[in-house]
């Protein structure tokens, strides 16, 4: 899939990225614009981070989102508790300031399944 340009499909100031932790990941600043929401845009930036993050050994990818829970459980995350996150990305400054208690925290495996269906 052919992610359209990033000046229109992002917010602004927000570049998506992967905040390695070992063997768990955390995906950072994943933000669409509602122009473009639906549009398969954050679909293919997953992919490319999930894929980028398994090539380095990511068995594990962690998410704090306020609005795209129903998105990622398409994906395949399950929502869990904040208790059960590993130590690394605890402490890590978005899950320790940057994000409001309020935000769903989420994992999904990626040790190299085969993404579901959207």
């Amino acid at each position: 899939m052919r992610v359209p340009q990033r000046e229109k499909l992002m917010c602004r100031g927000q570049q998506p990225r992967l905040s390695l932790h070992g063997s768990a990941a955390l995906i950072r600043s994943l933000a669409v614009a509602a122009s473009h929401q639906g549009s398969g845009g954050a679909t293919a930036i997953c992919d490319h981070l999930e894929s980028e993050g398994a090539s380095r050994g990511v068995e594990e990818v962690y998410l704090l989102t306020e609005t795209a829970a129903s998105f990622f459980k398409k994906r395949g995350s399950s929502e869990v508790s904040r208790e059960s996150a590993p130590r690394e990305i605890a402490s890590s400054e978005e899950f320790s300031e940057i994000c409001p208690q309020s935000a769903v925290f989420m994992r999904r495996s990626i040790e190299m399944a085969p993404l579901p269906p959207v």
